[in-house]
């Protein structure tokens, strides 16, 4: 897309690969994956950096929308104003989640509960349902390409990473490397420090 260079090919969770690192999936990829396994779409309206579609680009979805629709499901509450990338709620919206509360949530799931029903880049998994790609294996695969780590020293809902792990980048910081590459608008950055 205009917007975003061609030369930044993003992996999930981070802003740019490794020299000489290959394969893997881009962010863009995923998502027009998870669009099309969801919605039936062939062709990924998603816009990166912001709530705006590219000029010419007509029909489709924002990530905002597309992302709200998700949220909608019936495992996670209606009232959910979230907006990826942006981090604030729509004028007039009461209630809701913020990113970081609904990655909390996504912890306290994946640890805390049998069923888990986010599945970022697989549709969504039902009780007794296989297959798909959990945010965590996701991530954690980035990381082993990446720097060669065996584990996710990413934490959720913070800044911190996980005792005795070294190295690596926490959430906050590779979401603001992904926008100060995916956007050349500095204003955009400002809610990293909301979300956290």
């Amino acid at each position: 897309m205009p917007h975003i260079e061609r030369k930044n090919p993003i992996v999930f969770g981070a802003g740019q690969r490794s020299p000489g690192v290959t394969g893997g999936q881009t962010l863009k990829t995923l998502l027009t994956q998870y669009l099309e396994m969801r919605y039936g779409m062939r062709k990924n309206p998603i816009i990166f950096g912001g709530g705006e579609r590219s000029s010419g680009v007509t029909g489709g979805q924002t990530l905002k929308t597309s992302l709200t629709r998700y949220l909608k499901m019936p495992h996670i509450e209606r009232k959910n104003p979230i907006v990826f990338g942006a981090g604030q709620r729509s004028p007039g919206v009461t209630g809701g989640q913020t990113l970081k509360t609904l990655l909390t949530q996504y912890l306290e799931m994946r640890y805390g509960m049998r069923k888990n029903p986010i599945i970022f880049g697989g549709g969504e998994r039902s009780s007794g349902v296989t297959g798909g790609q959990t945010l965590k294996t996701l991530l954690t695969r980035y990381l082993k390409m990446r720097y060669g780590m065996r584990k996710n020293p990413i934490i959720f809902g913070g800044d911190e990473r996980s005792s005795g792990v070294t190295g690596g980048q926490t959430l906050k910081t590779l979401l603001a490397r992904y926008l100060k590459k995916g956007s050349s608008d500095s204003s955009q950055t400002w809610y990293i420090d909301a979300l956290y």
